[in-house]
């Protein structure tokens, strides 16, 4: 009789360790979201300065905060998840950093 665990255990710690590109990746997309967060709440702590520099209403305000952002994410949502289906999704992801 052969005994095959200490192969299979073997077999099991080889593949189980974590290579640095991993890492990497989540700590990209670490601070990824964390800009994205700082970009949606930013605008949110500027809304008096805004308001007051440019002498806009309570209703033009709401509407640039909410319905500005429902719309540029609705709009562009569906042409950008068809582009993701298509093409690479790393540069996708890269090109919308940028932007």
């Amino acid at each position: 009789m052969v005994d095959v665990a200490p192969q299979a255990a073997a077999q099991v710690e080889a593949t189980a360790r974590p290579s640095l590109r991993r890492y990497y990746v989540l700590a990209l997309l670490t601070v990824i979201y964390a800009l994205n967060f700082l970009d949606r709440t930013i605008f949110n702590v500027l809304t008096e300065p805004i308001k007051k520099e440019f002498a806009l209403s309570d209703t033009t305000m709401g509407l640039l905060a909410g319905f500005g952002f429902v719309l540029f994410y609705s709009l562009l949502g569906i042409p950008i998840a068809r582009i993701a289906d298509r093409f690479n999704r790393r540069n996708i992801v890269a090109i919308a950093l940028a932007f």
